[in-house]
Parts: structure tokens; C-alpha cells; sequence
């Protein structure tokens, strides 16, 4: 008993049980399976319902498992503990099974990939190795149902209750007894679960969020490296210039910097308006002019051609005014065709720099 009690505390102390890893969403082209391997460890108790007077017993468990897609994955588990075999015979046993899981959430349409909680059936067998009694190696097979919640990026907790038949010598007969089995515990994944809460796992929006702050930061260190570099270059022609001024390459779009927009519209995402937000701190800092020059989707409508670059350029004009305190004065607004540049299809609109 002691010796039973001691290797159930090691199971418990090397690792943690989980009944559930979250499903994972399996990208076009991998296998999620290698991607998603987990490991387990808890403890539990069963009773005898049949071919036995119902003695309790325990359980300790350590497993591996991964799944295949959202519906479906496989585990392993080695099981250590004691419990009733036969008629009033408990003992204690060693086992080795294998069991394939279903995610019910998603065969019943009910599934979400943020969702934390899981719910899901396990069929499986097992193999035990009594310590003491007649036949001691048998068969089991086994259902259970299980719920999980995801509380942290790697770990969740579980509670499963499932029902075994096996072999039963009683009162010398040998037929199929029912046991059931109830089990707690944690599992720990070694890839972060897909699954977050209805607001978001904080870790991984986090993660979210910052890639997307990162990526913008240097989106605009480069729009200033790019601004930078066109003051050095209208320094360098000013000298070759007889009155001091300078338009940086209106005929070509060296020198440029574009503003993208969606088809047919005059909205600034995020990154566009991080770009005019880097644009307009640079102007704030220095004594350049720019010039606007906005494209129309090559729309054949005159009068609808003239409200798209109108409402572009005004969007672009808006921001620098208000939000940088830019002068009027210092914002030209140029039609492209007197630039000599074609309005080919593009959703875009250009500024260009010039000293005063």
C-alpha cells in the first residue's frame, strides 16, 4: 500500500494531468499532430458497479497525446493504482492504453477557436498487469466523457468520467464487469493552445497587438529614413539650382511617397495614416512644402473622378492640419495631368516635397 501510495505521489510530482488539449486549426499545407504534443498527469478513483461488491480504488496517470485536426487526436496513457478486479479481490495494477478523441463542440457545430472551454468523448483500451490473483494481465476497453478549461497559454484543467468493461472472474464464472472512473487534473502543452476566452487570451492578444505595434514603428522609422533622405538630396541640388528651389522629381516616381487607399475610396487605414503621422512630424521640424497629387482608379466619370481625388487629397490634408497643426499654406494640391503623370489604375495618392 505504501509502495502503491509513493509511486502515485512521483506520477503526480513529474508531471501534470490534463484531460483535454485545446483543438487545434490546422494551416493550409502542415500537420498539426507534431505540432500540438502535450503531456498529462493526475490522479482519480473507480468503483466495481458489477462483478464486484463495489470497493473503491485510485488512480494515478501519465500520457502524451497531440491531435490531427480540429475534430479529432489520439493520447497514450500508463496508469498506476488500485482497484477491484474480481468479487471482493482488489490489488494493485499497472496499465498501458491508447485512447482517440472527438471534440463533440465541433461535431455539433458549437465550436469556436477562441473558445477556452473543451468538451469531448474518448473511446479507447488498455491493457492491465495485476500484481497479485488469478490471470493478471487483461483487456479493458473504456468511454468516457471529458471538460477541459484552458486558464494559461500552456496549461488546463480537466475532469473526465468514464465507464470500463473488463474481464471479471466471479464466483467461478468469467464475464465482462463494469467499472467506472472519475479523474481531475492539468496538462501542459508545449505549443500554445489556439483557443482563448470570449475577450482573448491576454498573452496572445498581447503578442497580437505588439507584433502589429512593432511592425508599424518600423514602418515609420522607415517613412523617416525615407524623408530624411530626400531633405539630403534637396540640399545637395539647391546649389544647382539658380533660385534656390527645387521639386523632387514630379515626372517620375523616384523621390515620392505613396498613399494607398482602398478602391473607390477616400478611407486611410492604419498604416497609411502612420505614414502621413510620420510625414507630418518631420514637417513640423522642418520648412518644407509639399504637393499632393492624387489618382482616381482611372474612373471614365468626370465629375465622380474629380470627387475621389478631391475626397483623397482632403484626407491627406485634414490629418496634417489638424492633427499636426501643419500651415495651409504649406500644402499644395496638383492635378496629376499637369504634372505629366497618367491616371493609370491605381488607388493611390503622391506627396512631394519642396523648399520654399
Amino acid at each position: 500500500m505504501k509502495k502503491m501510495l509513493l509511486a502515485c505521489c512521483l506520477l503526480m510530482a513529474g508531471t501534470a494531468f490534463a484531460q483535454n488539449e485545446s483543438v487545434p486549426v490546422e494551416a493550409a499545407g502542415e500537420t498539426t499532430f507534431s505540432k500540438n504534443l502535450y503531456i498529462t498527469g493526475g490522479i482519480g478513483d473507480n468503483v466495481a458497479l458489477t462483478k464486484g461488491v463495489g470497493l473503491n480504488g485510485f488512480s494515478g496517470k501519465i500520457g502524451i497525446g497531440s491531435w490531427f485536426n480540429e475534430r479529432s487526436g489520439l493520447r497514450v496513457v500508463f496508469g498506476v493504482g488500485k482497484r477491484e478486479f474480481d468479487n471482493n479481490a482488489r490489488t494493485g495494477y499497472f496499465s498501458l492504453g491508447a485512447d482517440y478523441t472527438l471534440n463533440l463542440l465541433n461535431i455539433f457545430d458549437a465550436y469556436r477557436e477562441d473558445d477556452r472551454f473543451t468538451f469531448d468523448l474518448n473511446v479507447g483500451a488498455a491493457y492491465y498487469r495485476m500484481r497479485s490473483g488469478e490471470k493478471r494481465n487483461r483487456p479493458e476497453v473504456h468511454v468516457g466523457l471529458g471538460v477541459g478549461y484552458n486558464f494559461a497559454p500552456h496549461w488546463a484543467a480537466f475532469a473526465e468520467v468514464a465507464a470500463s468493461g473488463m474481464e471479471s472472474r466471479y464466483s467461478g464464472d468469467s464475464k465482462i464487469g463494469i467499472a467506472a472512473d472519475f479523474s481531475i487534473g492539468l496538462r501542459y502543452s508545449f505549443g500554445r493552445h489556439d483557443r482563448r476566452s470570449g475577450n482573448g487570451d491576454a498573452c496572445t492578444l498581447y503578442d497580437g497587438i505588439n507584433d502589429r505595434v512593432n511592425s508599424l514603428n518600423s514602418e515609420v522609422k522607415r517613412l523617416n529614413e525615407e524623408v530624411n533622405r530626400l531633405r539630403l538630396e534637396i540640399d545637395k541640388k539647391k546649389d544647382e539650382v539658380p533660385d534656390g528651389k527645387v521639386m523632387i522629381a514630379p515626372e517620375h516616381e523616384e523621390g515620392s511617397i505613396d498613399i494607398f487607399f482602398e478602391q473607390y475610396s477616400s478611407f486611410l487605414g492604419e498604416e497609411q495614416r502612420a505614414k502621413i503621422e510620420a510625414i507630418g512630424t518631420w514637417l513640423k521640424d522642418n520648412g518644407y512644402n509639399i504637393k499632393i497629387v492624387a489618382f482616381s482608379d482611372n474612373l471614365n466619370d468626370a465629375e465622380i473622378d474629380g470627387k475621389l481625388r478631391d475626397g483623397r487629397t482632403g484626407a491627406i490634408r485634414s490629418l496634417l492640419e489638424t492633427e499636426f497643426g501643419i500651415d495651409a499654406n504649406r500644402i499644395t494640391v496638383v492635378n496629376a495631368e499637369e504634372l505629366g503623370y497618367k491616371n493609370v489604375s491605381g488607388c493611390n495618392a503622391k506627396i512631394l516635397f519642396s523648399q520654399p
